[in-house]
């Protein structure tokens, strides 16, 4: 069984990720730098994200 899985970054509020599950992606993962953005999704958009991170990926320095 094939399962289109999907990453991306900068998700905002969750509306691309509705849009992504109706054309048949079956998992999402996703990343924002704004907390807010997360805490927007999981508030409004509970069921589109398998998970959802918060980072800035302009500076991973302090990742590595």
């Amino acid at each position: 069984m094939n399962e289109l899985r999907m990453l991306g970054l900068s998700a905002g509020n969750g509306r691309m990720g509705e849009e992504l599950k109706r054309e048949g992606v079956s998992r999402l993962f996703w990343a924002d730098f704004i907390p807010e953005a997360r805490e927007a999704v999981f508030r409004d958009r509970p069921d589109v994200y398998d998970d959802y991170y918060v980072a800035d990926f302009m500076n991973l320095e302090d990742r590595l």
